[in-house]
């Protein structure tokens, strides 16, 4: 016998999963720029391509915490020359909170700390972001990041921390 959700059931069950996602992938893409910065991935364009290129939406746009706007290009080079130039570095993602804003785009904010990073002034901070997904199939975990907005988090509380992972 075949069971039937209601679609409502079912559009409860897709959204709960691609906030799921959203956590995930924020987490997954930090996780790369750890072993890409430090060197721990091998500095190839198939694993470059695999992890980074196919994340991002056309068009996408960072904002710094310095408030300098990237396009995709500009991040690209910079992250892609980055290998292996801060081997001590590492990131903590945390307080992750997603938000569906429209049937195909997810919001989500969190915090980001690092340690070690050399292109960074501080080298030991953390920053707010706000990143805008879009739904793809063809993504990674099913989202493609298509816009972040960082700054800086008060200069009190980078110093507090925590810095414990």
């Amino acid at each position: 016998e075949i069971i039937k959700i209601p679609n409502a059931m079912n559009e409860n069950m897709n959204a709960d999963m691609n906030m799921a996602a959203a956590a995930v992938e924020i987490r997954e893409l930090h996780a790369f720029f750890v072993t890409w910065f430090t060197g721990r991935d091998e500095n190839s364009e198939t694993v470059f391509r695999a992890n980074f290129d196919a994340r991002f939406a056309d068009g996408f746009q960072l904002v710094e915490p310095s408030g300098r706007l990237l396009g995709l290009g500009d991040l690209r080079g910079s992250v892609l020359g980055g290998h292996g130039a801060s081997p001590d570095f590492r990131i903590a993602s945390r307080n992750v909170i997603p938000r569906p804003v429209s049937a195909d785009h997810i919001l989500a904010t969190y915090e980001e700390w690092q340690i070690g990073a050399t292109n960074s002034t501080p080298p030991d901070n953390g920053r707010a972001a706000t990143v805008l997904f879009r739904l793809n199939d063809d993504a990674p975990n099913g989202l493609l990041w298509c816009h972040v907005h960082e700054t800086w988090l008060p200069s009190n509380v980078m110093a507090a921390g925590p810095y414990d992972f």
